[in-house]
C-alpha cells in the first residue's frame, strides 16, 4: 500500500508540502508531482552535477571534518555531544566545501533547522479561515489555540530563513563569481554548465537547488547519525560486529557498499530518520484488499507510513531481527522512496556510515544516560518541539 502511494506522485501529491515549501526555496523539485521540468529536468541536471565519482572526494572530507570534531568536541572527562559535533557540525561542512554555499556554519545551521522543521515536522499547522480563527478567536480551545500560534512562529522563521538565503546567495554570486568558479563544487559546477547552455538556468533555479542541498543535508542527516549511533549501542553484540566491520575496511576503501554500511542503515531501519510521509489525495482511491481495504477520499491527507512498511512481516524478511544481509528493498524507504528519494542519497550513503564508524571504532563508546531518563524516542533528547534530536551524549573511553 505503501509502495502504490509513492508511486503515483499525480494520484497523492506533495502539494501539502509545497505550501510550506515554495515560499522559502520557491518552485522544487520536492515540492512538485511529476512536472516535466522540476521533477524530470531538473533532478536530472542536479545529478550530472553530484557525480558518483565524487564519492571518494567526499568520503575524505567527511572523513577529516568527523575526526576534527571529535578530537575538539571531547571534554575533559572524555564526553562528546554527537549532535553540534558531528550530526550537525560535519554535514555543515559538507555543505561548505561540496556544494559550495560558503555561509557562516552558525547561519547555515539556523536557516537548516528552521527551514526543516517548518517542512516536515510543522504538519499540523491548519490554514485558510479556519487556521484564522483557531488562531484569534480561540475556536477549538485553548490546547488547539496555542499549538496553531506555535506552528504559525515555525512558519514565518522558514520564511525569514529563506529570505536571508535569497539575499546571501545572490550577493555571493554576484560578488564572489571568480572564487566560486576556481573551486570544484556543486555551485561552481552549476555556473559553469550554465555558460554553455542554450537557454541558461535564471539565479533563482540556480538559488532554488543550492539551497535544497542545505535544506535536505543537515538536520535529515543529524537524526540519521544519532538514532543509528543509537540503535547500535541498544545492541552490544550488534555493536561488536559492527566495530569488526568498520576495522576491516581498509583506508580508501570504499564505504558505502561495504558491510559496515549495511550495519548503519539496518540500525536506522528500526528507527528511521521519518517514520512518515505525507500526502495529498487528488481522486477518490480504493488502498488494499479484502478486510484491509479502505476508501481514501478526495481533498483529505494521507500519513503514508514508511516505518511500518519496512516493519511488515508480510514483505520484509524477519523484520524484527537485526540482519545485515537482508534484501536492500527491506530498508530502501530510509532514503524516501519511488520519485521523492532524497536527491542527495549518494552523498547519504558515504556520509552517514562514514561519520557513525569513527565513533563506534572507540572501543568504550557508551551513552551517557539522561537524568531524569528519556522516555520518548527511544530516550533520545528531540527537544521542546520534538522534530529533531538536540542532544545526545556519549563516552569515548
Amino acid at each position: 500500500d505503501v509502495r502504490k502511494i509513492l508511486d503515483n506522485p499525480t494520484v497523492f501529491s506533495v502539494k501539502d508540502y509545497r505550501n510550506r515549501m515554495e515560499p522559502v526555496v520557491g518552485p522544487y523539485m520536492l515540492n512538485r508531482d511529476s512536472h516535466p521540468y522540476y521533477n524530470i529536468e531538473e533532478k536530472q541536471w542536479m545529478r550530472s552535477l553530484m557525480k558518483r565519482s565524487d564519492l571518494p572526494r567526499l568520503q575524505r572530507i567527511v572523513h577529516d571534518a568527523t575526526a576534527s570534531a571529535i578530537q575538539g568536541g571531547v571534554g575533559p572527562d572524555r564526553t562528546l555531544d554527537v549532535v553540534p559535533s558531528l550530526g550537525r557540525g560535519v554535514p555543515v561542512v559538507i555543505v561548505q566545501e561540496y556544494f559550495g554555499l560558503r555561509a557562516p556554519s552558525a547561519d547555515m545551521l539556523r536557516w537548516s533547522l528552521q527551514t526543516q522543521d517548518s517542512f516536515f515536522h510543522n504538519v499540523a499547522y491548519v490554514r485558510g479561515l479556519r487556521g484564522f480563527l483557531i488562531r484569534t478567536l480561540g475556536v477549538g480551545g485553548a490546547d488547539l489555540r496555542a499549538s496553531q500560534v506555535e506552528a504559525l512562529e515555525v512558519h514565518r522563521a522558514a520564511f525569514g530563513a529563506g529570505k536571508e538565503m535569497r539575499s546571501f546567495l545572490d550577493d555571493y554570486i554576484d560578488t564572489q563569481s571568480s572564487t566560486i568558479r576556481s573551486e570544484d563544487t556543486v555551485l561552481a559546477r552549476m555556473l559553469a554548465v550554465n555558460d554553455s547552455l542554450t537557454h541558461p538556468k535564471t539565479l533563482a533555479r540556480i538559488r532554488s537547488n543550492i539551497m535544497g542541498g542545505l535544506v535536505g543535508a543537515v538536520e535529515t542527516s543529524n537524526a540519521a547519525v544519532v538514532q543509528s549511533v543509537n540503535q547500535l549501542l541498544a545492541r552490544p553484540e550488534v555493536l561488536r560486529a559492527a566495530r569488526a566491520a568498520a576495522h576491516n575496511l581498509a583506508e580508501g576503501e570504499p564505504i558505502e557498499d561495504s558491510p559496515f554500511a549495511a550495519y548503519v542503515w539496518e540500525a536506522l531501519r528500526f528507527h528511521p530518520i521519518n517514520p512518515f510521509v505525507v500526502r495529498y489525495i487528488q481522486r477518490n482511491t480504493l488502498i488494499g484488499d479484502g478486510d484491509q481495504a479502505a476508501l481514501l477520499r478526495k481533498g483529505k491527507r494521507v500519513l503514508v507510513a514508511t516505518h511500518s512498511a519496512m516493519m511488515d512481516p508480510r514483505t520484509v524478511w524477519n523484520p524484527d531481527r537485526f540482519e545485515i544481509d537482508r534484501p536492500a528493498r527491506d530498508r530502501r524507504m530510509n532514503l524516501g522512496y519511488a520519485m521523492h528519494r532524497c536527491l542527495g542519497d549518494y552523498v547519504a550513503m558515504v556520509m552517514i556510515p562514514e561519520i557513525v564508524r569513527q565513533l563506534v571504532l572507540h572501543p568504550g563508546l557508551a551513552r551517557v544516560p539522561e537524568t531524569p531518563a528519556i522516555e520518548a524516542n527511544q530516550g533520545i533528547d528531540f527537544g521542546p518541539r520534538g522534530s529533531f534530536p538536540e542532544r545526545y551524549r556519549v563516552r569515548l573511553n
